[in-house]
């Protein structure tokens, strides 16, 4: 993921983090259920198709999870084959990776929505909390780099526009 898209995803985050805390009286009730990420029930479907079909797709990713293979992104691999194939085990792999040694906001994220009916309520609230943390982490490290970040932006636009002037008359 490239700077600027990580810049992108952390600054919606600190737009919208805020509105939740804007007033206790306004309540906002979701009307789906898990998975909501990603995964909604046509998306689901299709990747479930995959693996009755036995798609060479999905022979390789079975594969790599009944092997225990080290995957790059843990969290997802394991909430997703728990998806697909309803194979607990992998789905409690990713809760543990979670709630455990796992840093990455996305694949907690995914791992909390995917596997949500895996959780404890303690464990729910666990993975919400370290979030939450991760999240206003991240949202700090962002707003002290911005200044660097349009400093540069700004250079670089003088820069072209000091290449650009005479291309103009």
């Amino acid at each position: 993921m490239s700077l600027w898209s990580r810049v992108g995803f952390l600054f919606i985050i600190i737009q919208v983090w805020p509105a939740g805390a804007q007033s206790q009286e306004e309540s906002l009730r979701i009307y789906t259920e898990h998975p909501r990420l990603f995964l909604g029930t046509h998306r689901l479907k299709l990747l479930q198709k995959e693996k009755e079909r036995r798609s060479l797709r999905w022979q390789q990713f079975e594969l790599l999870m009944a092997g225990h293979a080290p995957m790059p992104e843990p969290g997802f691999a394991g909430a997703l084959y728990y998806r697909i194939a309803g194979d607990q085990a992998s789905g409690r792999a990713a809760v543990t990776w979670a709630l455990g040694p796992g840093t990455d906001l996305r694949q907690l994220a995914l791992v909390f929505d995917w596997c949500q009916d895996l959780l404890s309520p303690a464990q729910s609230r666990a993975l919400a909390a370290k979030l939450a943390k991760g999240i206003e982490q991240a949202a700090r490290v962002l707003l002290a780099c911005l200044p660097e970040l349009f400093r540069r932006q700004r250079q670089n636009d003088l820069l072209l526009c000091h290449f650009l002037a005479p291309c103009s008359v």
